[in-house]
């Protein structure tokens, strides 16, 4: 999956000059939907810079077996009718009640001749994902900036808006979690012009893949011993021959502590025979990281 746009509108910047004129405020949901790959759209047809920059993006992953993605703001969904505020304007002037009554409407028609505003588009391989940990689900949420101490800020500064991010959770087969948000912030203020985003993986997912990675490699050095013994002229001898290929009899992922990953291996062998000493062998491998 390859991002190929970020509708640049969308930044805290246009927010921040807005909030002086009044700003719609709406609590609504996300959605992933096709995208024609000719990017035949009412919105690109109103915005040709962008549908050459994008097109020609695509012309770069020639060979490749794509599909378009956008996301969207599920705007056309009942809460438009029902939960909508216009900060910055008092709630009891005539300006407030026309916008209540008006605005959707108003916006239908945007919408129709415009097209639906993008926060972003993405190149899906319809290929094969070769990796480990194969992206198979996905939750998208904007999470509100937080003050150092994990608490929401209702007013945040322009460079604080600048920080706030678009969370997407994914899962290499396993079931989504309900989304909910996160008590810090991805990024701080001062590093929007250095870092893009951030990228977390679980604890238990990340040990278990260094795991399986691990395991086929130690096995070489999971040795196996076998002791011979015999006696000549009085004289005691043995000899030990390690084979290796035996398997781990503890590889494991812990829930907690420092050591996400432990790995154990014990083995041993001996020779009593009457025409030797007793002759004991044991082998260990421990591994903890």
């Amino acid at each position: 999956m390859r991002r190929l746009y970020h509708h640049p509108e969308f930044s805290s910047q246009r927010l921040g000059r807005e909030r002086a004129m009044g700003r719609l405020e709406a609590t609504v949901n996300l959605k992933i939907a096709d995208l024609d790959n000719k990017l035949d759209t009412p919105y690109f047809h109103k915005h040709p810079e962008e549908k050459q920059a994008i097109l020609d993006q695509l012309k770069n992953l020639s060979g490749s077996v794509l599909s378009l993605q956008q996301l969207l703001f599920d705007l056309d969904n009942a809460s438009l009718q029902t939960h909508l505020s216009f900060g910055g304007i008092d709630p009891g002037s005539n300006a407030y009640a026309i916008l209540q009554k008006s605005f959707v409407n108003l916006w239908a028609a945007a919408v129709a001749e415009k097209g639906q505003p993008l926060i972003s588009i993405v190149a899906v391989n319809q290929l094969t994902d070769p990796s480990q940990l194969p992206l198979t689900g996905f939750e998208h949420a904007t999470n509100p900036p937080r003050d150092d101490h994990g608490n929401i800020i209702h007013s945040p500064t322009l460079s604080q808006m600048n920080a706030s991010t678009m969370d997407h959770c994914a899962v290499n087969h396993n079931s989504l979690p309900n989304p909910s948000p996160f008590q810090w912030n991805w990024l701080r203020a001062d590093q929007v012009r250095d870092i893009s985003g951030v990228i977390s993986i679980n604890r238990g997912t990340y040990a278990k893949f260094l795991k399986d990675q691990l395991v086929p490699e130690i096995k070489r050095t999971c040795l196996k011993p076998t002791v011979y013994g015999w006696n000549t002229a009085g004289v005691s001898h043995f000899r030990v021959d390690f084979n290796p290929g035996d398997s781990p009899q503890t590889a494991e992922v812990t829930d907690s502590g420092d050591n996400i990953i432990k790995i154990e291996y014990s083995n041993s062998a001996f020779d009593d025979s009457q025409m030797a000493d007793v002759c004991w062998v044991e082998y260990q491998v421990f591994i903890y990281l």
